[in-house]
């Protein structure tokens, strides 16, 4: 996985043995006697536009709003207005997407993410933050009424593997929420943390090995539970890491073709993301129509009817759509389930069982009238 990847090495070359064993497999290279050019010989013409290569622009600059892992283990990774998805290679095909799409009704950039294993991700933005359940919203409001304690504009939240508790980090402070509360004693000294660790975090990961992971500017950092410091050997870059970018060498190369010949075509998104709770209403007097955006979404809230945030909390399950699980495997991009989805695949199958029953019908009736007429 992308934590353990060596990354890009610049002049690499095969083992001899490995040459070898390619040798034997298609054979050793044929060498050709170059051609000489000779006064009056056509010599091809340039490509006026030059190669079309191109990095994804995380791989530019690799500094990072906010990570979590999720439900079938599967990362994403903010930054800007948009967010990746990540696989074990890297950045997964079809990213960077929109947060605004995928997202709605949050724009980007957020401050931090958040996933509790009850299935509910929250991403933090400011004052406020954005509770979700796959990717359907559920709603917004302010960090004070849900997370008490929790200071707004948080730069990193993450469950701890060693004792799965929730922490919310900001500057050189860190917070320890329990249940539905910051706990007394707290803030405290990121320093606190052991050897190695940064002076402060831009985001913060329980990965899928149950371990930490800590980001800061270009680098990451993977945390020892039990000696309750940085490991040895990092911090490491996150780019070549984590994402399977070329080493800067290769980004600055890239960059500098595509300043001769024009940035390639951007991807477009094909692909809409969670709907609100709240979009279309019919009323007496005619159609209302509601849209929670991020300045408005604390307007008509009643702070004092606002509930606590708690781990502990179970899903909703009547909900459209559904984090996956081993069990499933029919998913929207980028991963989540859709039961609506999941309906039209049953009701396909329902409709080959009852073509398949007429056609047995029908062949046994055949059957019948060849044999009555015998």
């Amino acid at each position: 996985m992308a934590p353990f990847y060596r990354g890009y090495q610049k002049d690499f070359r095969l083992d001899p043995d490995d040459v070898k064993g390619i040798q034997e497999l298609y054979g050793k290279p044929i060498n050709h006697s170059p051609r000489r050019h000779t006064p009056g010989s056509r010599t091809p013409a340039k490509d006026s536009e030059g190669p079309k290569l191109s990095v994804p622009r995380l791989c530019v600059e690799p500094k990072i709003d906010a990570m979590f892992t999720g439900s079938g283990h599967d990362t994403f990774i903010f930054k800007g207005h948009e967010y990746y998805k990540i696989e074990p290679w890297g950045i997964a095909k079809g990213y960077p997407r929109l947060i605004s799409e995928d997202w709605y009704p949050l724009k980007g950039p957020i401050d931090s993410a958040l996933y509790w294993s009850n299935g509910y991700t929250y991403l933090f933005k400011g004052s406020l933050y954005y509770k979700f359940y796959g990717r359907k919203f559920k709603y917004s409001r302010s960090i004070r009424s849900g997370f008490m304690g929790i200071p707004d504009n948080v730069d990193a939240s993450f469950v701890w593997g060693k004792n799965k508790v929730t922490y919310f980090m900001k500057g050189n402070q860190y917070w320890r929420y329990s249940t539905n509360q910051a706990d007394p004693e707290y803030p405290k000294p990121l320093r606190m943390w052991g050897r190695g660790m940064p002076a402060r975090v831009d985001a913060a990961v329980r990965w899928r090995n149950d371990k930490t992971y800590f980001f800061r500017e270009e680098s990451y950092y993977r945390y020892n539970d039990y000696d309750f410091m940085v490991e040895d050997s990092y911090p490491r870059p996150t780019a070549q890491w984590w994402l399977g970018c070329p080493d800067k060498d290769e980004v600055r190369h890239i960059n500098q073709i595509q300043d001769l010949n024009g940035d390639p075509e951007k991807p477009v998104p094909d692909l809409k993301g969670g709907q609100s709770d709240y979009q279309h209403f019919p009323g007496a007097t005619g159609n209302i129509q509601w849209e929670m955006s991020t300045d408005s979404a604390l307007g008509e809230l009643d702070q004092s009817e606002a509930t606590m945030e708690t781990p502990l909390e179970s899903s909703d399950k009547e909900l459209e759509f559904q984090p996956d699980s081993v069990e499933s495997r029919v998913f929207d991009e980028p991963g989540f389930r859709n039961n609506s989805r999941n309906f039209s695949t049953r009701l396909s199958s329902f409709s080959s069982h009852v073509v398949l029953l007429q056609t047995v019908f029908t062949a046994l009736v055949s059957s019948l009238l060849v044999h009555s007429g015998s």
